[in-house]
Formats: C-alpha cells, sequence, structure tokens
C-alpha cells in the first residue's frame, strides 16, 4: 500500500528543492546582470534571491 503521507512529503520536497533551484538561478542571473549593466537596483534583487535560497536551503 501506498501511504499518501508520503506522497504529500514527497511533493513538498519536492517543491522546495525546485524553490532552492529557481533562487538561485534568478540571483546568479540578477547579480550578472546587474554587474554587466551597472545596476544597483537590479544587484540587490539578485542579493535578495540569494539570500532567500539560502534561508530556504538552511530550513529545509
Amino acid at each position: 500500500m501506498n501511504d499518501p503521507r508520503i506522497d504529500v512529503e514527497r511533493r513538498g520536497l519536492l517543491l522546495a528543492y525546485l524553490t532552492i533551484g529557481w533562487n538561485s538561478l534568478e540571483g546568479v542571473i540578477a547579480v550578472g546582470d546587474g554587474i554587466i549593466a551597472g545596476s544597483i537596483t537590479l544587484l540587490g534583487f539578485g542579493v535578495v534571491s540569494v539570500i532567500e535560497g539560502s534561508s530556504d536551503a538552511i530550513i529545509l
């Protein structure tokens, strides 16, 4: 028998990993583009994304 709690837990972990990956990718791209464009706003957005991804990883 398949326990529904295990399926929900797997789905939750998958979503958590995808969120960490997305925030990391978003942060790297934004920081890189911010440096290239000389945009402090874009650089700040990228740094915030990296911080969010890091805090998600710590919590997980």
